[in-house]
């Protein structure tokens, strides 16, 4: 910024926290877990500037949320050459208490919430593989992620039958129903971020033209999601194990659109 420095003494390891939903069963002893998800992670942040700037650093820090005017707050970038941010909202920014009114200096803790728990990737992949065999395997998705992604985008185009099912290797799935009738020019768009249906065109198929929540079903616990499958002895090789299944196959492809998830580190 020009008027403040980070400390060397910043601390931004984060970790993973779990939420662990527990369910008791009259009769039955101990406990059930739902499905668990994890919670938004913390990064502390240790900040010197002069005294004079102290009222336009906790401006800065005030601001919440990405702002299009200013898309460079409200992120913290892992590095520029990774590709790969944080969204976070300020949780606090404290001055230290300890610093004398005569110092020329201020320290300030600041502490920012991610709501997501995980780094991103800033750019999305778009991967497209042509379903040429019942069942088909793919693995080519999200090499190297360490997190579940949520919010993937799909596009099912072609003729497959009556039905598709897409399963992820965690036993998540995607399915299509008799009800929608695949027509030349068009598919299934499936919106991960809010778990919604839509019809769209191959030629835009992130742009939706009409909904189709009627013909397609997914998973419970926060709908369709990828998981990362690894061999516990490599963890360092990760990826997305998809497998389709339909009744039919003419000419159909499956696009996914994702940006990766890591754990804070």
């Amino acid at each position: 910024m020009g008027w403040a420095i980070m400390r060397a003494g910043t601390d931004q390891l984060a970790g993973i926290t779990r939420s662990l939903n527990k369910i008791t069963v009259p009769g039955y002893d101990g406990y059930f877990r739902a499905p668990s998800d994890r919670t938004e992670q913390m990064m502390i942040f240790n900040i010197r500037t002069p005294r004079e700037n102290l009222e336009s650093l906790l401006a800065v820090l005030a601001h919440t949320g990405y702002d299009a005017n200013h898309p460079g707050f409200g992120v913290v970038e892992l590095s520029i050459a990774s590709g790969k941010a944080a969204y976070f909202e300020l949780a606090s920014a404290i001055p230290a208490p300890s610093d004398h009114p005569s110092d020329s200096s201020v320290k300030v803790t600041a502490t920012l919430s991610i709501p997501h728990g995980a780094w991103r990737d800033v750019s999305p992949t778009t991967t497209t593989t042509t379903i040429d065999t019942n069942p088909k395997t793919i693995s080519a998705i999200g090499s190297g992620i360490s997190l579940a992604i949520r919010d993937a985008d799909i596009f099912i185009q072609g003729d497959v039958g009556s039905t598709i099912q897409i399963t992820d290797s965690a036993g998540s799935w995607l399915r299509t129903s008799s009800a929608y009738s695949f027509s030349t020019g068009y598919g299934v768009f499936y919106q991960g971020s809010t778990g919604r249906a839509f019809q769209a065109t191959n030629a835009s198929p992130w742009v939706p033209t009409g909904d189709l929540g009627y013909a397609v079903d997914a998973s419970g616990g926060g709908g369709f999601r990828m998981t990362p499958k690894f061999d516990p002895t490599t963890p360092d090789t990760r990826a997305v194990e998809l497998t389709v299944l339909s009744t039919l196959l003419s000419s159909v492809s499956l696009k996914v659109r994702w940006r990766g998830a890591y754990v804070l580190k």
